[in-house]
């Protein structure tokens, strides 16, 4: 098994960070995202519900959580 971090953490929250910078690194971050994605094997997870992060005061803040229905 792979533990996150090299298991240096005991508590590891699950995430995606999609992109951080300006307009031109959200772009280059989406494009090698796509890459990615279109190469790699599936991964299967399942969760109740995603929470948006904002760092516009420098500091990372929950924005709003949003719940998801079971399909």
């Amino acid at each position: 098994m792979f533990r996150p971090y090299k298991g240096a953490h005991d508590d590891v929250v699950p995430h995606l960070a999609v992109a951080h910078g300006d307009a031109s690194d959200v772009h280059a971050a989406a494009i090698e995202l796509k890459q990615r994605l279109r190469t790699s094997p599936l991964i299967r997870s399942a969760c109740d519900t995603v929470t948006l992060l904002g760092n516009a005061s420098g500091r990372w803040e929950e924005m709003h959580v949003f719940s998801l229905s079971r399909a």
